[in-house]
């Protein structure tokens, strides 16, 4: 399992987690990105659902409906576990 690191930034983990798990992620804007989660990082209720991540505050206020994914947030921690 990946793990963020000084050498990666959430964006890269984020790609990197969803992609190896066979989601696909597409950079709508810088500091968006929209991800297709596959069943394996969602909850049973909601398989293959669509997810934008906000890298910055910036970009969660130009996307509100956007999960922001900084380390240390919620949306990134539950990628990590």
């Amino acid at each position: 399992m990946l793990q963020p690191t000084d050498l990666m930034g959430a964006k890269e983990f984020i790609v990197q987690t969803i992609e190896q798990a066979g989601g696909a992620v597409d950079e709508r804007e810088p500091g968006l990105l929209d991800a297709m989660l596959p069943a394996e990082l969602t909850s049973e209720d909601a398989p293959g659902s669509l997810q934008t991540f906000a890298l910055d505050m910036d970009a969660l206020d130009s996307e509100p409906s956007a999960e922001l994914s900084t380390v240390g947030s919620t949306a990134l921690q539950t990628l990590i576990s």
